[in-house]
């Protein structure tokens, strides 16, 4: 941004457009559920009383909760293992109660069950909020590869809305968004083992989901 004294764009400044990038980055990597957002809760005891988590009668859901990909049970106070549940879009009703749990489904963020006959432990997983709260600019963001990103699209943001240069805002949003598919890519490419072809050159804007100027807006 040329302004190497940060006497126009001081730690303040910044701070405030560091923070909607820092969103943005949040919610890109659960949006593509990158593997540092793959979380496992501990074992929840659900007795025969508790229909839910998360809900009214059983226990709460973590806190850095966002969206269930599995839930999982078993016999409380054993070692066994644990063993997938079925997942449906709504409960059946009538559902003579078993030993086990069985079913789950997600509504109105809670996770809920038709119940069972004893007491069962349970497991989830599920996409967690991978970012630690930005409290101010001594804050460390402990993942991988995103220090580029986090750098352009805060430039973006101050070059439009500070100092309203959007040819400025337009250069570095475009930076922000090769780093944003590079971050992605490396991810995605290392969890599914499979090659990856670089998108082109600004391909969000192009594609009409990107980071644009004060004329396109994210």
């Amino acid at each position: 941004m040329n302004d190497q004294d940060n006497t126009t764009y001081t730690n303040a400044v910044q701070f405030e457009y560091m923070k909607i990038a820092y969103e943005e980055l949040r919610q890109e990597l659960e949006n593509n559920n990158i593997p540092v957002t793959n979380k496992t809760s501990a074992a929840y005891t659900i007795t025969t009383a508790m229909l839910d988590i998360g809900g009214d009668t059983g226990p709460a859901l973590p806190l850095d909760f966002i969206e269930p990909l599995d839930v999982m049970e078993r016999t409380a106070g054993t070692t066994d293992q644990f063993a997938g549940m079925s997942r449906l879009q709504f409960l059946p009703q009538g559902l003579v109660k078993t030993g086990f749990l069985r079913l789950w489904a997600y509504q109105g963020q809670r996770i809920l069950f038709i119940g069972a006959t004893g007491s069962v432990e349970v497991k989830l997983n599920y996409v967690g909020d991978p970012l630690v709260a930005l409290i101010d600019e001594n804050t460390q963001v402990r993942v991988i590869n995103t220090v580029n990103f986090l750098k352009y699209r805060t430039a973006g943001l101050c070059a439009d809305f500070v100092a309203e240069n959007p040819a400025r805002a337009t250069a570095c949003n475009g930076f922000a968004g090769m780093a944003m598919d590079t971050l992605l890519n490396i991810t995605i490419k290392s969890a599914q083992a499979i090659p990856t072809r670089r998108r082109p050159f600004r391909s969000r804007q192009n594609s009409g989901i990107g980071w644009g100027s004060s004329n396109g807006g994210w």
